[in-house]
């Protein structure tokens, strides 16, 4: 979440982006353990959105298509 830029670092806490609350996240506050960040539902689709786009960035697959080359020939090695 912090590389997608949901939430940042800020001393001890963990503070919510701009970005996060756009996409679905709150700060709630519990009586014994102080405040946390809730996510939406729909955070599960934004960070599959992600992982998808990085996985295929990094695959064989993938950079075959970009390059017009054989998946076969990115994966050989001598």
């Amino acid at each position: 979440m912090v590389n997608n830029g949901l939430i940042s670092r800020e001393n001890d806490t963990w503070v919510l982006t701009e970005l996060g609350k756009t996409n679905g996240g709150v700060i709630k506050n519990h009586p014994q353990h102080g405040s946390f960040i809730a996510w939406d539902e729909k955070i599960k689709d934004v960070l599959d959105l992600t992982k998808d786009s990085e996985e295929k960035l990094i695959s064989a697959i993938g950079l075959s298509k970009h390059f017009g080359i054989s998946k076969l020939r990115i994966n050989l090695t001598q």
